[in-house]
């Protein structure tokens, strides 16, 4: 967007992107990488009566009533 293409005094006239891709901890994807299975992982889970989901004992998520069955 252009936020991130225009120079920024704070920056010292660098843009949010140029200072973004200078950092050290900035690592691309190789091209080659599975992106579906890096960010689109599955896992089964079992909902609870009361439409929670848990793991290891913490409240992941409350299912809403018109999804639970």
């Amino acid at each position: 967007g252009e936020y991130h293409q225009t120079p920024h005094h704070g920056l010292d006239g660098v843009t949010p992107l140029e200072k973004w891709a200078q950092s050290d901890s900035v690592r691309f994807p190789d091209p080659h990488d599975d992106l579906d299975n890096l960010f689109l992982f599955e896992e089964r889970r079992k909902v609870q009566k009361d439409r929670q989901s848990k793991r290891h004992g913490l409240l992941v998520y409350l299912f809403p009533a018109r999804l639970y069955k």
